[in-house]
């Protein structure tokens, strides 16, 4: 049985780390920027605006600017070319912000966990490790996976790999593998160790940090219609971008979730921005009720935990909302019962002793 684990920002974050939209939105504001940076001062009016903006995560962040193209672009009686040339500038101005702010906070990242080992072991040990977040959760713990952890457990033949897919633009996951890379991975469920093969060079489904940073959409629908024929589709569309960049993270991915049994989700949004790949694991499910996707969602406070019950449900059907073709009540039934799970509480998935970075930073200050 091989299992994939699919990283998103939320990651970083329980690192310490400043890497949220809003961390952002905060850079944005102390950079230069001139009349026609016009997305640039769109984020900014908004932003000031919106007194939630701090709830908006990167999946939101990236819609935005494809709906933005289209009320922009998508005007009648305006110049189009110069509309966007206008907007592909700005757009090429932003990457270039938002590529400097991910490096400086790689910096950060890469120094905090090289100084701090030991948070490294944990935060591998953790990985595993799903007792702890699986706590509450007993029939997943004991009804669903350890049956099936058991099944594989005496296979010799049977494929046991662990695949990173990594949709964050910095090193800390493949710092964090790579300072562990002379350790066994071991998945603890209901008190029981898992020996398994882990593929310590986690794919980089967005790019990293010091190459291709990719910032954009999913698909031409999410864009302005001006925008589907012109070269800006090779800077906006995220598959487009690894195909032009002869980078095989899209085949690489497609292959190592059709070939896994187990699909764990941490710290991502699940925004349409990325929907193709919600689409692939949904298209394994329901070709192979034996699959599980389990997804780790955060709660960010007490209410969050009061309506925990109906959260749960939310965030299944918004991953079921953005399948492509249509779910019949049985089978959607089938889904949510028996295959998709939400764990919430998720910072006890990736948890370790000692001080998270901010902490740290304002330790320094003082």
């Amino acid at each position: 049985m091989n299992v994939s684990y699919l990283i998103g920002n939320g990651f970083d974050l329980n690192l310490g780390a400043r890497t949220s939209y809003n961390d952002f939105y905060n850079y944005l504001k102390r950079v230069p920027v001139v009349n026609k940076d016009v997305i640039i001062n769109e984020i900014r009016k908004f932003s000031n605006d919106n007194q939630d903006s701090h709830d908006i995560n990167w999946s939101d962040f990236e819609a935005a600017i494809g709906e933005f193209s289209k009320i922009y672009l998508d005007t009648p009686d305006i110049n189009k070319t110069d509309r966007i040339a206008c907007f592909k500038s700005s757009f090429l101005e932003l990457h270039r912000y938002f590529k400097d702010f991910i490096n400086n906070e790689n910096i950060k990242i890469e120094s905090f966990i090289k100084e701090n080992k030991k948070i490294s072991e944990d935060i591998f040990n953790s990985l595993g490790n799903l007792d702890a977040p699986l706590e509450s959760t007993d029939k997943l713990k004991f009804e669903i996976l350890k049956p099936i952890f058991d099944r594989d457990i005496n296979k010799a033949t049977n494929s046991k790999t662990v695949y990173f897919i990594d949709f964050n633009y910095t090193h800390s996951l493949s710092n964090i593998l790579t300072m562990n890379s002379n350790r066994s991975f071991t998945f603890k469920i209901g008190g029981t160790h898992y020996s398994y093969i882990i593929n310590k060079s986690p794919l980089k489904i967005h790019g990293n940090c010091g190459r291709h940073i990719i910032l954009g959409l999913d698909n031409v629908n999410q864009i302005a219609s001006n925008l589907e024929t012109s070269d800006m589709v090779d800077v906006l569309i995220k598959p487009i971008i690894n195909e032009k960049l002869m980078n095989s993270s899209n085949s690489y991915f497609s292959k190592r979730l059709n070939s896994s049994d187990l699909y764990i989700i941490y710290g991502m949004s699940l925004g349409e921005t990325d929907c193709r790949w919600w689409n692939l694991i949904m298209e394994n499910l329901i070709k192979n009720e034996n699959k599980i996707l389990i997804i780790f969602d955060y709660l960010s406070s007490f209410q969050d935990y009061l309506i925990t019950f109906g959260k749960t449900d939310q965030v299944k059907l918004k991953i079921l909302a953005m399948y492509s073709k249509e779910i019949k009540p049985d089978l959607k039934s089938r889904l949510m019962s028996k295959q998709i799970y939400v764990v919430e509480s998720s910072e006890n998935l990736v948890k370790f002793n000692g001080k998270k970075m901010y902490e740290m930073e304002r330790h320094m200050v003082n």
